[in-house]
């Protein structure tokens, strides 16, 4: 008798054999690597600010980055464009330590982390956390340049603030 793909994905979150009816099901990851369970990417970029308008900015440019990478054809999962809306109008915590299980629930299963190089990046506690998880699950990084996005979305800001 063979356990179906389907089933050990959706019991594979145990981390360890399971045993039923006598028989051992190993984790889907024993046999397939990460890359090859989806071909989601996910998206990281600093996010937590004192200044609400710098969270705003950054939501701006995650859904902007999203939208380009979604264009191209590739599969991007933006936890801060998923997420921010809901917990804003939920009054949910935005800090990344109540959002760490979901996140590395897509972290795990992702064939790339995309890291947009916003200011503040590289010392950013949420980016560094899903860098380490990246790296626990061998997902590769990749950098992403906002430059443009950044242009195009401070633009519009002049404008509405002109209007």
């Amino acid at each position: 008798m063979v356990k179906t793909n389907t089933k050990m994905v959706i019991d594979r979150n145990l981390g360890e054999m399971e045993n039923i009816d006598g028989l051992i099901f190993y984790p889907v990851e024993s046999f397939y690597p990460a890359e090859h369970l989806t071909d989601i990417e996910y998206l990281a970029l600093p996010y937590t600010h004192d200044d609400e308008s710098v969270k705003e900015f950054r939501v701006a440019v995650s859904d902007a980055v999203a939208a380009h990478l979604t264009e191209q054809g590739r599969i991007i999962f933006p936890p801060i464009s998923c997420y921010h809306h809901i917990a804003k109008k939920y009054k949910l915590p935005t800090d990344y330590k109540y959002w760490q299980k979901l996140d590395e629930e897509f972290l795990k299963i992702s064939k790339t982390l995309i890291i947009i190089t916003l200011d503040g990046w590289e010392k950013s506690n949420g980016v560094t956390w899903e860098r380490g998880i990246a790296e626990k699950y061998g997902i590769p990084e990749e950098f992403f340049d906002p430059a443009e996005h950044v242009r195009e979305i401070l633009k519009n800001i002049k404008y509405l603030e002109s209007a």
